[in-house]
């Protein structure tokens, strides 16, 4: 219920870390999992959401160039088929936020 009523612009994806592989992956929770398997949380989140799984990665991909302030990748593969992030949308109004989330100081 609440991924599906998350926008598609406030959303990032992960794999939960090492300890977490995605449901139905490996031997269940508490066995390895890896950044590679985001491709089953990002398709359990397409039939959630009723849209393609490419609709998925490209809004991720929009939304962490957002979130952490990141140019946008000119080198990686397909990343010339993602819109550039909006500075006149209203995500541009989202606070800048260090790598554990809290909000970036001023100093």
């Amino acid at each position: 219920e609440i991924a599906f009523d998350v926008p598609m612009d406030r959303f990032v994806l992960e794999s939960l870390g090492p300890r977490f592989p995605p449901a139905g992956v490996g031997d269940g929770r508490g066995s390895f999992s890896h950044p590679a398997l985001i491709t089953h949380v990002a398709a359990e989140l397409s039939a959630v959401k009723r849209v393609s799984q490419d609709e998925i990665f490209e809004a991720a991909f929009r939304n962490v160039l957002r979130l952490f302030r990141l140019p946008r990748a000119r080198a990686c593969s397909g990343a010339s088929d993602v819109p550039e992030p909006s500075e006149s949308s209203s995500d541009s109004a989202l606070p800048a936020a260090d790598m554990t989330g809290q909000p970036a100081s001023s100093d």
